[in-house]
């Protein structure tokens, strides 16, 4: 499985930071920038992936995004995700996440 880390600040109600989705092997799939929005316990986000981003395929970029709930203490994030925009094919354009904090 997929270790997906979110390193995020926030100021406000903006919500920002780097996102990196890794192997277990070491082998990085994704690399990208969250921008996003936290309104109570939910936060609405978008991670934007540029050119070199997803290593495999160097020439991808793209766009996904969608909601998150935050757990009362903070330290757990559930949500899902789509994907908005991308000239790249991909076999996963939807699906849902669970983070907990390290």
């Amino acid at each position: 499985m997929a270790r997906m880390t979110w390193a995020l600040t926030q100021s406000g109600s903006t919500v920002t930071g780097p996102v990196l989705i890794v192997l277990p092997s070491g082998v990085v799939l994704l690399n990208g920038a969250l921008s996003g929005t936290a309104s109570g316990s939910t936060l609405t986000y978008t991670i934007d992936v540029k050119a070199g981003g997803i290593p495999s395929d160097p020439g991808c970029t793209g766009q996904l995004g969608g909601t998150a709930t935050i757990g009362a203490v903070r330290s757990v994030i559930n949500g899902s995700y789509a994907i908005s925009s991308s000239p790249c094919a991909t076999a996963l354009s939807t699906g849902s996440f669970a983070m907990t904090k390290q």
